[in-house]
C-alpha cells in the first residue's frame, strides 16, 4: 500500500489556478466485512453537512465498486489550497485504510471536469 504523492502539475493544471480535481482512490479489502466496516468507520469521522462529508478543504464521496470487497473514494478540492487539501485527503485516507491488514489502494488522478 502506497500513499499519494501530490502531482503538483495536476492540481494546479486546469484552465484557471484553483480549478477543482478529484483524486479517485481504488481499495481492495481482504473481505466484504472489512470493506464495509473499514469505509462506514471512515466517512463516520468526517465532518457531514447537507449530504456531503470531507475535512480541510477537501469532500469525499463513494462510487460504486463493482465487488463487495472493494470500494471507490473520490476526493475533491479546489481553490487556491488545492494541492494541499488533495495531499491532506490522501494522507487521511491512507492513515485510516492502512489500518486495515490485507487492505491495497491504487490512486488515480481524474482529468479535469470529471
Amino acid at each position: 500500500m502506497e500513499p499519494y504523492t501530490v502531482d503538483y502539475d495536476w492540481a494546479w493544471g486546469g484552465a484557471h489556478f484553483g480549478d477543482p480535481v478529484t483524486l479517485r482512490a481504488h481499495l481492495t479489502f481482504a473481505d466484504a466485512g472489512t470493506a464495509r466496516k473499514a469505509t462506514e468507520a471512515f466517512f463516520a469521522n468526517l465532518m457531514a453537512e447537507n449530504g456531503f462529508h470531507g475535512s480541510g478543504g477537501w469532500a469525499a464521496k463513494e462510487i460504486p465498486a463493482n465487488s463487495t470487497s472493494a470500494r471507490i473514494i473520490d476526493f475533491t478540492a479546489g481553490g487556491e489550497d488545492v494541492a494541499d487539501a488533495i495531499s491532506y485527503a490522501a494522507e487521511d485516507a491512507f492513515e485510516h485504510f492502512s489500518t486495515y491488514p490485507g487492505t491495497a489502494i491504487r490512486w488515480e488522478q481524474l482529468p479535469y471536469n470529471s
